[in-house]
């Protein structure tokens, strides 16, 4: 930025320092625009990994990393693609995992009001001050599984429905009260809080856009609680 202030004379734009390269190269580069090659960069980078007496790391490793830490931390795929670039969804997946402690720490907050209740994210533990013990959690969990029945991204708690009678509201488990969202659940819902922004991203109009964001509100919240 400073370096683009100085050869121009003013701040970049909007577009123009979102075009700007992470690590621009000097040669021809008036704009910045142009990033140095992935040979340029790891001369530097490997001395300078080598320093901190980590092992043998490639730049490639410190994207995942990095990726993985803002993804742990609460940042959506959109926020991921704004600091690492665009790509696809494939290459999404590949940075998105859990490890089997990160699935410790989802379940153990394990049950939320659904979208349809009148406090939707309202956790349905005894003690909402804090966490539940892995033990808690699971002890919950097997209770929670006699009053209820797995519903696609959580369960349904409505008995008839639960003894093995049909749904009596067509299985519309997002506007329902007796539907539960699950922590065990939480990357499906992220997965979903992501493809509705991206759909009110690219609504027609502002407020196509803004119908979408308020239909969507009470699940957002429900997402939030977990």
């Amino acid at each position: 930025m400073d370096r683009y202030i100085a050869r121009s004379g003013r701040r970049p734009t909007g577009p123009e320092r979102a075009a700007i390269a992470l690590f621009p190269s000097k040669v021809r580069n008036r704009d910045g625009t142009v990033s140095t090659s992935y040979q340029w960069f790891h001369s530097h980078f490997k001395p300078w990994v080598e320093d901190l007496d980590l092992g043998r790391w490639v730049p490639h490793q410190a994207r995942h990393t990095l990726a993985t830490s803002l993804l742990r931390h609460g940042a959506t795929l959109t926020h991921i693609r704004r600091y690492l670039g665009q790509f696809s969804d494939r290459m999404a997946e590949h940075y998105v995992h859990l490890t089997s402690s990160d699935l410790e720490n989802v379940l153990q907050h394990v049950w939320v009001a659904g979208p349809g209740t009148a406090s939707p994210g309202a956790l349905l533990t005894e003690d909402v001050t804090a966490p539940l013990s892995l033990k808690q959690a699971q002890a919950l969990a097997i209770d929670l599984s006699r009053r209820s029945t797995p519903a696609e991204g959580g369960f349904c708690t409505f008995q008839p429905v639960v003894d093995g009678g049909a749904c009596p509201w067509n299985l519309d488990c997002r506007n329902c009260g007796k539907f539960v969202l699950s922590g065990a659940d939480l990357l499906y819902w992220r997965r979903k809080r992501e493809q509705w922004r991206l759909l009110a991203e690219g609504a027609r109009d502002d407020a196509t856009a803004e119908y979408l964001h308020r239909y969507f509100e009470p699940t957002a919240r429900a997402i939030d609680g977990l």
